[in-house]
């Protein structure tokens, strides 16, 4: 059995199937919203071209739910790159950088 294997089925034993099932949606919609963001688009003021995410820039639910995705980075890389999004250095809960892939 693989490292990847191991830690991703550790993760979802802490969650019911239900529970992984409800995050598993809340973190693609996160990751959606993330890729929405203003500060993608470069016709608004406060463009910047990528987004800085971490768990205190967050409300309680979406911190939790970032806190999910941080759990199972290889999984919500392959997410976010199906959005049009990379991470410059994977996801961490402290600070994670996010940008579009047509500007990487």
């Amino acid at each position: 059995m693989s490292t990847r294997h191991t830690r991703a089925s550790h993760h979802r034993r802490e969650y019911s199937e239900k529970e992984w099932g409800e995050y598993l949606v809340k973190a693609i919609d996160l990751l959606m919203l993330f890729m929405d963001d203003y500060q993608f688009d470069p016709d608004d003021p406060g463009y910047l071209g990528f987004l800085n995410v971490g768990w205190d820039l967050l409300d309680y639910e979406d911190a939790k739910t970032f806190r999910f995705i941080c759990q199972h980075p290889l999984m919500f890389e392959d997410i976010l790159y199906s959005l049009g999004g990379m991470t410059e250095r994977g996801f961490d809960e402290g600070e994670t950088v996010i940008r579009h892939l047509k500007d990487a």
